[in-house]
This record gives structure tokens, C-alpha cells and sequence, in this order.
């Protein structure tokens, strides 16, 4: 998903980030509230700057990453379907989008930065599960395999 996004995107890269992938590790966030979970960065590299009932907001250390992850209710009372419309015409231009049975993905650029969103729809509540992360193009590459373990480690329990 991450990749193809790169892919599509591409830019100038002035800066290569330096930090290793390798030495990224995870912690697996449950939220018991409205009981979903999600693995997140939580190697040296990042912290969690909001924690609350919704979700967690995690951010890079030079604060050029920035993650959410909330559970919400679509404020127009959408279904899955609608609403994946919606953000579809938001970002017409979006250069990969996708509506699968349970959940839509859509990357696209917004103010020089490189966005990535997963909505996960929760039938049992008539909720959604929400991932976002932002981040500068010189990062895809750190940064693409940890949006890719986030969105696969992303459930409804």
C-alpha cells in the first residue's frame, strides 16, 4: 500500500533520514474503551504525546512524524461506502485509494507532506477506527514499513 503511495509521489529527495529500520521495535496499543487495537513505534525514535480515551497521538522525536489513531463516529453518519466517497472527492487526485469490506485506505500529498489514512469501520458500534500519519517526503523510506506494520496490526477486537 505504503509503497505504491512512494511510488506515485515521488519527489526530489534533498535529505536522506539516517535513522535504521531496523532498529525500530513496537508496542501493541489496545483500547479498551472501544476495544481495538494497534502495534505502534515506540523505539527510541518516537513518543506518545496525547493519550486518551479515543486513541493515542505518536510523534517522531524532531517532530516531523506525526500518528494518530482514534475511534470516532463519522460526523455525517456515513457508511463505509459514503465515506470513502467523501474522502475520495476531498482528494481527487489522490494517487492510490482503496475500499475493501471492512475498511478504505487513500494516500496523497497536503502541504509538502506525504499522508497516509486508514479508516476502519467497526459495524458492531457503527464506528471507526481512524489511522492517520503525516510525514516529509525524505522519510517513505523509514517510514513505509512502519505505516504498513500499523495498518496490517489494525483490528476491531
Amino acid at each position: 500500500i505504503v509503497e505504491r503511495m512512494a511510488n506515485s509521489m515521488k519527489k526530489s529527495i534533498s535529505t536522506q533520514n539516517d535513522t535504521s529500520i531496523s532498529n525500530v521495535t513496537y508496542t501493541n496499543y489496545y483500547n479498551s474503551y472501544y476495544g481495538y487495537s494497534i502495534d505502534y513505534p515506540s523505539s527510541s525514535d518516537f513518543y506518545i504525546s496525547s493519550n486518551s480515551n479515543d486513541g493515542i497521538e505518536i510523534e517522531s522525536n524532531d517532530e516531523n512524524v506525526y500518528i494518530s489513531v482514534a475511534y470516532g463516529y463519522d460526523e455525517y453518519g456515513d457508511d463505509l461506502q459514503t465515506a470513502y466517497n467523501r474522502a475520495v472527492s476531498e482528494y481527487p487526485y489522490a494517487p492510490y485509494k482503496f475500499l475493501g469490506k471492512t475498511f478504505f485506505t487513500i494516500t496523497y500529498e497536503e502541504e509538502g507532506l506525504l499522508v497516509f489514512r486508514k479508516t476502519l469501520y467497526d459495524k458492531l458500534n457503527n464506528g471507526y477506527i481512524y489511522l492517520y500519519v503525516s510525514f516529509p517526503p525524505q522519510y517513505k523510506e523509514y517510514i513505509s514499513p512502519i505505516v504498513e506494520k500499523m495498518a496490517n496490526t489494525m483490528k476491531k477486537r
